[in-house]
């Protein structure tokens, strides 16, 4: 099946190879990566500020259930990781947490 997903949608292609570069680097590589999976986008002018969001270790909705992720929102989580402290960033090191806007506390 994923061979098959591979082949019929490049973008799920260019994904699976991002996704083995990252993981198969060596140990004691100099790479530090954290893969965020974002549902739903919603675009910048519908959501042109940002907003609060979570980031989540597994799956939140289900695959057919979907939560929003507005685009200036991942832009935020991508920016968030890449200039935290390392105590924030540790818990995502290595991971691919799945990004979703905070409905609950708009």
């Amino acid at each position: 099946l994923i061979f098959a997903l591979e082949k019929a949608l490049p973008p799920y292609a260019d994904t699976l190879a991002q996704v083995r570069v990252v993981s198969e680097q060596k140990s004691g590589a100099v790479l530090a990566w954290t893969v965020l999976r974002p549902d739903d986008f919603v675009d910048v002018a519908d959501a042109p500020s940002t907003t609060p969001w979570t980031l989540y270790s597994t799956l939140q909705n289900g695959l057919f259930d979907a939560g929003t992720s507005s685009v200036v929102n991942i832009g935020d989580a991508m920016a968030t990781l890449a200039t935290c402290d390392d105590a924030k960033y540790a818990p995502w090191a290595g991971k691919m947490p799945q990004m979703l806007d905070d409905e609950r506390r708009r």
